[in-house]
């Protein structure tokens, strides 16, 4: 199972805490995947997996004091965590593994406490959660 952030860019800012990064397609290579209406990707089976995720920003991440803090989601609690350095513009977090259930729910979410910089988040295959057996 796997999908790829579309639609716009995305921001990510301080002004509403995290965001829920949404607007997604059924990856290549990932036949079968099901994606909710609420931006998750939903599990059609259960057993351990390993989740790959990526994230492409327009530009780098330009704020010293202040991470942007990338999170994937296993319904509400967070399983994986990582966070983009000062000039950064592409991200792969450490693959995580995950045991999953029908009813589960993957997703991302972003946030900075940075008050005077933003990040626009890019669609396309750069912006990725995907899943293979473990």
């Amino acid at each position: 199972m796997g999908m790829n952030k579309a639609g716009q860019n995305q921001q990510v800012d301080s002004s509403g805490g995290s965001v829920k990064l949404t607007q997604w397609t059924p990856r290549d290579g990932y036949p079968g995947t099901i994606i909710s209406p609420q931006s998750e990707l939903l599990p059609n089976g259960s057993g351990s997996v390993v989740v790959h995720c990526g994230i492409q920003l327009e530009l780098g991440w330009n704020d010293l004091t202040a991470p942007l803090v990338v999170e994937l989601m296993y319904n509400e609690s967070p399983f994986a965590r990582d966070q983009f350095r000062t000039g950064q513009a592409a991200l792969v977090l450490k693959d995580a593994p995950l045991t999953v259930a029908p009813g589960g729910r993957i997703w991302v979410r972003m946030s900075t406490t940075a008050t005077l910089r933003k990040a626009q988040v890019l669609p396309g295959a750069n912006t990725y959660v995907a899943y293979d057996p473990a």
